[in-house]
């Protein structure tokens, strides 16, 4: 999905595809508030502030996204290389789109014979960055944990959902 920011340091008009990722809001809400100081942000951070994204830094990086949404059967795991969107699921087939070519994602390649070695690498390129076996149990652990404390799923199901998630220190009250 597309990103778009203006402001100070940001150039007007100028349209980039570098990826970007949420890790990339924080370094960037620390140079716009003036406290990029050394120190303020960790050196193995991996985000790269967005003003930088947006005047042409281009960083050889994996972006990745996850998803564990409470109810769902497995954990899904998406990272962005080149051109490609690499989707692994821990209990299903990949998913593997050309974004230039098919920006809709309508067209799943992973069972494409020709793209056996992009796939191959995503898959080695995800890994790199963890376990998706692993990351999934743990999730799905503490999903257990979570609906047991809130007593059990029927109990959750019958609270209903907030539909947001409250700030951190305000307790969320369902009415």
């Amino acid at each position: 999905m597309p990103l778009i920011v203006a402001g100070d340091g940001i150039p007007q008009g100028r349209v980039t595809d570098t990826v970007a990722n949420l890790v990339d809001v924080y370094p960037f809400i620390i140079e716009c508030v003036g406290e990029d100081r050394p120190g303020m942000i960790e050196p193995d951070h991996p985000g790269v502030s967005i003003v930088r994204l947006a005047n042409g830094e281009n960083p050889e990086r994996t972006v990745l996204c996850e998803y564990h949404g409470m109810g769902s059967t497995t954990g899904a795991f998406a990272i962005r290389h080149g051109p490609f969107k690499y989707i692994h699921y821990v209990k299903y087939r990949p998913q593997l789109f050309d974004l230039e070519r098919d920006p809709d994602e309508a067209q799943d390649l992973s069972a494409d014979r020709r793209h056996a070695d992009i796939l191959l690498e995503c898959e080695m390129k995800l890994r790199a960055l963890l376990s998706p076996e692993e990351v999934d149990a743990r999730a799905k652990k503490r999903q257990a944990e979570q609906l047991e404390r809130h007593g059990g799923r029927e109990a959750v199901v019958a609270r209903g959902d907030l539909g947001f998630s409250p700030p951190p220190g305000i307790p969320a009250k369902f009415e």
